[in-house]
């Protein structure tokens, strides 16, 4: 790969980061960038490793899972250099970006730790985030890690069905 090839790649993933509105996932960039072809997973890992080295990209890992969110000078190095994007490469980001926002809002705002207690069980909990404040959590303690992490993982793929059934009980006058 040749430095010109870097540079777009990065600078690809400075404008995706700049575009979203929360933390996004590795899993999300890395689709990205091999569904348009741009290089190969371990160029990609290799080029968001210096992002984050350079302080342009930060990065928090949850449960296994890495998210990246642009940093102040990420914006700075972005904005002085966006004009070197194509606008094709912004279309095709943009693109991407609005086809999968609801999966990667999920993925950024949904969460949840379990937490082994002193007797022996595990005190479970699932939240949802939103513009970075919470603004639902639940807590339960669970008899064992299996369950709790059965739990934590049917909250990742059940949240948007289970949150409002729970606001419209919680909030109903029977």
């Amino acid at each position: 790969m040749n430095a010109e090839t870097g540079k777009v790649i990065k600078l690809t993933i400075l404008y995706i980061l700049n575009r979203v509105d929360a933390p996004i996932s590795n899993s999300q960039i890395t689709n990205y960038m091999l569904e348009n072809d741009f290089t190969d997973y371990f160029t990609i890992q290799q080029l968001m490793g210096e992002l984050i080295d350079d302080g342009f990209v930060w990065s928090k890992t949850v449960r296994n899972r890495t998210f990246y969110s642009l940093s102040d000078s990420g914006k700075e190095s972005f904005y002085a250099l966006s004009s070197e994007l194509s606008q094709k490469i912004r279309d095709d980001a943009d693109e991407y970006i609005k086809k999968n926002a609801m999966k990667i809002r999920e993925e950024s705002d949904v969460g949840s730790t379990y937490v082994e207690t002193s007797l022996g069980t595990y005190n479970v909990n699932l939240f949802i985030d939103e513009a970075g404040e919470r603004i639902f959590e639940i807590g339960m303690i669970v008899p064992d890690k299996e369950k709790a992490q059965r739990m934590c993982s049917s909250w990742q793929k059940k949240s948007e069905e289970l949150y409002p059934l729970v606001m419209e009980k919680l909030l109903t006058k029977k």
